[in-house]
């Protein structure tokens, strides 16, 4: 008895499909793997982030603790324990660095949005636009005065809301202190180059100082002015706010306080004239009421940084007022 084979095209044909067949099984699995792998880095990328996030958060929190330990908070100047940078590395192998930076030290801007105490008196206006100078910019009239119009509570002034309407796209004036300082850039007369560091033979590089080292946004209402410390501006700042003519006065502050953080604001009562006395009393301090804390946590090139604007009253105990993640 004879057997009859298939024929030859449909063995082949099968053979074709088999190895067709295994082929797609193969790459299921292979993308399976693959998918497997990148969820599982994924995971552990989201896992790592969440720890970076947690030891940053952690940093902020040591720092306040170490800031409400200040036992002296009628004084401060920048040789306490909590103006010291922080670098320690946790169980979990992740390194930590922490700084607090004294916000007192710099001029708020949102001190424009106050009322001159008279025509006599020296303004936050005045006082910003010599800082301003001192900064590398020669113009800042339209400048200022745009800011004003912005953080005030009124809708009285060349800036307001009228003029942001006939803008591309419109906007409204804010009437509200600021809450950043990419607000900034969103009021007339403010762009990112007047931030930049001072670099290469310009006007610029012969000013004394920068803007993100000389102002600050505390983004709070007030009725008088966030006072700048004696003891932590620099000299820019405290000879803004004394005014430009008065650098002989600043520098003998200057060489008083390396002697030791001055206790009382006697000294430069003595030293700036007469005309200046409302200044001293209305914009300077001895001490700080803000404080900024910085925290990055990094580990393998990942880094996660948390921001934190703090207050701290006369009994050391410590609220917060912004967060930035």
């Amino acid at each position: 008895m004879s057997r009859i084979s298939p024929p030859r095209d449909r063995r082949g044909s099968a053979l074709v499909l088999v190895v067709i067949l295994a082929a797609v099984l193969t790459g299921v699995v292979l993308f399976a793997q693959v998918q497997a792998r990148r969820d599982l880095a994924a995971t552990a990328r989201s896992l790592t982030q969440l720890m970076l996030h947690q030891a940053a958060a952690e940093g902020v929190r040591t720092a306040l603790v170490r800031l409400a330990a200040d036992d002296e908070t009628s004084v401060d100047h920048l040789r306490k324990p909590w103006a010291l940078p922080q670098l320690a590395t946790n169980p979990a192998g992740l390194v930590v660095t922490v700084r607090v930076i004294d916000e007192n030290r710099f001029f708020d801007w949102n001190n424009l949005a106050l009322t001159p105490l008279g025509p006599q008196s020296r303004s936050a206006t005045d006082i910003a636009m010599d800082l301003m100078n001192l900064c590398g910019d020669y113009a800042p009239v339209d400048r200022l005065s745009a800011l004003g119009d912005w953080v005030d509570a009124d809708s009285s002034g060349l800036w307001e809301t009228a003029f942001y309407q006939q803008q591309a796209p419109p906007a409204t004036a804010a009437n509200r202190p600021l809450f950043t300082w990419g607000e900034l850039l969103h009021i007339h007369g403010f762009n990112r180059d007047l931030f930049r560091p001072h670099e290469g033979e310009t006007v610029f590089s012969h000013a004394a100082t920068n803007l993100l080292d000389s102002f600050t946004v505390v983004p709070l209402p007030r009725e008088r002015p966030v006072r700048i410390n004696v003891n932590t501006a620099s000299r820019e700042v405290l000879l803004a706010l004394a005014g430009v003519d008065q650098a002989y006065a600043i520098q003998h502050l200057l060489t008083l306080r390396e002697a030791g953080p001055l206790r009382t604001l006697q000294p430069i009562r003595r030293a700036v004239a007469p005309r200046l006395q409302d200044a001293v009393e209305r914009f300077l301090d001895v001490r700080s009421l803000f404080f900024r804390v910085e925290a990055e946590a990094t580990q393998g090139g990942r880094s996660e940084r948390i921001r934190a604007l703090a207050r701290r009253d006369e009994n050391g105990a410590i609220a917060i007022v912004q967060w930035v993640f």
